[in-house]
């Protein structure tokens, strides 16, 4: 005999944040290092993830396979948490979680850059 759950695993707000998390991470993390550094948050500059990347000295083709790969692989994790049944409230501090390690991610490249200069 079946029993009815108010469970129904489908597409869900986070699970849509899951898969646009690299493009939503990037922008808010440039728009939180302008607004640090007194810039308008709408100039243009070399603040996101891949110019940060390449400023490395890393090869442009690696640099765009692995944000192809990171962006999928954190949409494949939105589906995967919902596929566990993960209830919103855990998505949403883990989702809060991999963005506070994306925004160290970008200082830390930041702080290199600016070191080799």
């Amino acid at each position: 005999m079946l029993t009815k759950t108010n469970y129904s695993p489908g597409l869900n707000l986070l699970t849509v944040l899951w898969v646009l998390a690299y493009p939503l991470f990037d922008l808010l993390s440039v728009i939180i290092y302008r607004l640090m550094h007194n810039q308008s948050p709408f100039s243009a500059s070399r603040d996101h993830l891949h110019h940060l990347l390449m400023a490395c000295h890393l090869h442009p083709m690696l640099v765009t396979y692995g944000l192809f790969l990171f962006s999928v692989a954190l949409g494949l994790f939105g589906i995967f948490l919902v596929q566990l049944q993960i209830p919103e409230a855990p998505q949403l501090v883990l989702y809060l979680i991999v963005f506070a390690l994306y925004l160290a991610m970008t200082r830390i490249l930041h702080k290199k850059i600016r070191m080799k200069k």
